[in-house]
């Protein structure tokens, strides 16, 4: 009877807005919020979905039920009794905030974020009483790749070739496509975190893959560098490096509004630097090995072993037989269009130092992931992102 009475109601509720449609516009409706949940009653409740890995699959069960209408999806792995657990509603009329939780609705919304773009090309300006009519006009726009609406000024603008976003310092300023659609399964308007397409992290942490869409996916190229190795001096007479922080590499397919947890290893806590995702590892790249009284480290480059043997360079070993070995990868191969990498020197043992070199970014002179001497400490690794259109 409970789900009779609401298949009437929402039947009376859609009759309702058609009539008002005539007369006032559709109210615009996200078609996703972060971090809200949708509150539970006797009513509104349809189902609920358990070890649902992605929201996406969580809003195609909403839209293959004739009663739902509204989701919310627990992504916090940190929650275990709601992590990965899919609710589907007929109402969401009230929400409370819920870290890491995404509620979706099915029907008529925008799929755009609060972002502003920060280049690109203006193809038309118009005037628009609510998103939804703003949206669906760079729909039938053949030249509009994204428009903005500033929703306090009613003002709509179509844009195309724009490739950098930032927070908008005005509140009700909404970025989206036209279409909340994928086409090829792709997502063509997709960020990391808030406003970049690619990011160089330095610190543990998160990094969130967003897009307005969610039946699509993102590519991601990634490159993860770990800390150095220790360096070691026996008797004040040998110098042995320690080997550089491995370097691997990968690209990864992933959805909307995945969260990526990135470990950049410590040299102080000895870590493995690690990417992962769905409580899944996507990437580890190990740190360099210390450097020992009988031996160098081994690593992307190979720590050198005693006085005047400097560390190994360019993913090589150092150059002698107690000297470590290097990974012998190619990291210029690992060029994306934002990020240049090139081989760091190793160290030289006239100062002490005798480590593996590491990873230079982009020209600048901080040397990631070096190894070690004994008068010179290692040096901590990095990870980067990168989406591939």
């Amino acid at each position: 009877q409970i789900a009779a009475w609401a298949a009437h109601c929402n039947m009376l509720t859609l009759l309702t807005l058609v009539i008002l449609g005539i007369f006032c516009p559709i109210k615009s409706e996200p078609c996703l919020r972060e971090n809200k949940a949708c509150t539970l009653d006797a009513f509104n409740l349809v189902d609920v979905f358990e070890n649902i890995p992605e929201i996406s699959e969580c809003n195609e069960i909403c839209k293959d039920n004739s009663e739902c209408q509204y989701f919310t999806y627990h992504a916090d792995e940190m929650i275990p009794s709601h992590y990965q657990k899919c609710y589907l509603f007929r109402l969401c009329n009230t929400m409370i905030d819920f870290h890491e939780t995404f509620t979706g609705f099915t029907g008529l919304c925008t799929c755009s974020l609060d972002l502003e773009p920060q280049n690109g090309q203006l193809v038309k300006e118009l005037y628009a009483e609510t998103e939804i009519e703003c949206k669906h006009s760079c729909q039938e726009n053949e030249d509009c790749e994204l428009y903005t609406f500033l929703e306090p000024a009613s003002d709509c603008r179509h844009l195309q070739n724009v490739s950098s976003f930032g927070q908008s310092p005005i509140e009700g300023f909404h970025t989206g496509p036209g279409a909340c659609k994928s086409e090829d399964g792709f997502c063509t308007f997709s960020l990391l975190d808030n406003n970049k397409s690619h990011a160089m992290i330095l610190e543990s942490g998160i990094t969130i893959v967003r897009s307005g869409l969610l039946d699509c996916t993102v590519n991601v190229s990634m490159v993860l560098v770990g800390h150095g190795g220790r360096g070691y001096q026996h008797y004040q007479r040998t110098h042995t490096g320690g080997g550089s922080g491995y370097v691997n590499a990968t690209f990864a397919n992933l959805y909307p509004f995945t969260v990526l947890k990135v470990l950049i290893g410590r040299y102080s806590a000895e870590q493995n630097a690690t990417i992962s995702a769905n409580g899944g590892l996507l990437l580890q790249s190990m740190y360099g090995e210390h450097g020992e009284c009988y031996k160098g480290g081994d690593g992307y480059s190979g720590g050198g072993f005693g006085i005047g043997i400097n560390g190994g360079m360019d993913g090589g070993d150092a150059n002698c037989a107690k000297c470590g070995k290097g990974q012998g990868i190619d990291i210029q191969q690992l060029y994306s269009p934002h990020f240049m990498l090139t081989p760091g020197p190793g160290g030289n043992d006239s100062y002490n130092n005798n480590g593996g070199g590491g990873v230079l970014v982009n020209g600048y002179q901080t040397n990631f992931g070096m190894g070690a001497g004994y008068g010179v400490s290692q040096q901590n690794g990095f990870a980067i992102f990168d989406i591939v259109q």
